[in-house]
């Protein structure tokens, strides 16, 4: 049996991703902004008044700082994965045809990355990191052979 061929493909910036992590940021700075307008007893016009515009300065930063995140390059080199050359593990969080969300988790412990891929974006090398992402979906990495898998009941 062969393994997958090597594949890289820039990823980790999508425009509808990031419109969700708006949504939730502005979500969560509404809520916060409705509580402290209740607390401080406001009249309901300044109440709403005060939840739209955190929800607004939340969704603009929010989508300020995104989009200065750089693009990260994913490599499969036909044995291991690496993102931005820090070798570590890919693991599919939803696939749902056209998109994919993938976690990369580093070897070192860091906190792991999330992301999202427009497959149509990405054509062939899309297809192919999905086809090798499906092939060693449970497999452990070469770092963590020697590891036994982790039960989820204990």
């Amino acid at each position: 049996m062969r393994g997958a061929p090597p594949v890289q493909m820039a990823c980790g910036r999508d425009a509808r991703w990031h419109a969700a992590e708006c949504g939730v940021a502005a979500l969560a700075a509404a809520c916060l902004g409705y509580g402290l307008s209740r607390q401080l007893n406001l009249t309901p016009g300044l109440t709403l008044t005060a939840a739209a515009a955190l929800a607004l300065a939340a969704a603009v930063a929010w989508w300020r700082w995104v989009d200065r995140r750089p693009r990260s390059m994913l490599v499969w080199d036909g044995t291991a994965w690496s993102l931005d050359g820090k070798p570590g593990d890919v693991e599919l969080m939803a696939d749902l045809g056209r998109w994919m969300l993938l976690r990369f988790s580093d070897h070192e412990g860091a906190r792991p990355w999330w992301l999202p891929m427009d497959l149509r974006r990405f054509g062939a090398a899309a297809h192919l990191c999905r086809a090798v992402i499906h092939a060693h979906a449970g497999a452990l990495s070469p770092a963590h052979a020697g590891e036994m898998p982790r039960s989820p009941h204990g």
